[in-house]
């Protein structure tokens, strides 16, 4: 089975809840993004990571209720099942890189723990906000297919495609790429640029085998003002009473 993955990483200086139309641990908007690609993509998994560690008891629980109400193919996820983002000190709480570094590193070791450890045919790494709706297009297909990967880039109009991390995808032929190849330049670079380490890489191993982050943003969906009975992911009441009355002292397991 295919996977997309997001992840939300987040800290008090970035974080400001005014910006967003909830004050959810991860913000409607985007939940609702993951929730329109798990209804598209029902044959795939959808995977929704989040550092536990760091969330509060009264957040867990929202999330927890959270993931009962997504779709059965879309699962909120602890980063911390993941081995080596639990143990590297580039995520403990004392950590000085920049919330933007981590976030880089988080989504390769997440990419190479479902590549090496679940066994997922193709495994694809999303940005929140760019909403690709159809992953079985043949932009994406065709490209996968020749080499095994896909990455997206910006168009620039005078410089060349400039490659981004926002949305790429790695089938199971490349398993080995993110730990082998990947992680290990970003981890070099990751103080001073972890953009520019990815950059690097997916030059290496991709070339052409580009998409357009342009045409990606197009796919843009509205954000429904109901979800066939399900928790509103736009701004309701009901999300916000669910966030701020619940602070129970042992929050249920999340789906897994």
């Amino acid at each position: 089975m295919d996977s997309v993955n997001y992840i939300w990483l987040c800290n008090s200086d970035y974080y400001n809840p005014e910006n967003f139309s909830s004050t959810s641990p991860v913000p409607a908007e985007y939940i609702n993004n993951a929730d329109i690609m798990a209804q598209k993509n029902p044959e795939t998994s959808i995977n929704i990571w989040v550092n536990l560690g760091e969330m509060s008891d009264r957040d867990i629980v929202y999330i927890s209720r959270l993931a009962e109400a997504l779709p059965k193919n879309c699962y909120v996820r602890d980063l911390n099942e993941i081995p080596a983002f639990k143990t590297d000190p580039i995520f403990a709480e004392k950590s000085n890189l920049a919330i933007w570094g981590k976030v880089d590193l988080a989504r390769l070791y997440v990419i190479d723990h479902v590549l090496s450890d679940e066994r997922t045919d193709t495994a694809y790494y999303s940005d929140f906000g760019i909403p690709v709706k159809d992953l079985s297009s043949d932009e994406i297909t065709e490209k996968l297919a020749k080499k095994g990967c896909v990455f997206s880039y910006m168009k620039h109009p005078t410089r060349p495609p400039r490659i981004e991390n926002g949305f790429f995808g790695i089938n199971k032929s490349l398993k080995n790429i993110m730990r082998d190849l990947f992680i290990p330049r970003n981890k070099k670079l990751n103080m001073h640029d972890g953009w520019t380490a990815f950059w690097h890489c997916a030059d290496k191993i991709c070339g052409e085998n580009l998409l357009d982050v342009e045409a990606l943003l197009r796919y843009a969906i509205a954000i429904p003002s109901s979800t066939r009975g399900r928790v509103h992911f736009s701004e309701t009441a009901e999300v916000k009473c669910l966030q701020s009355q619940l602070t129970p002292k042992n929050p249920p397991s999340l789906k897994t």
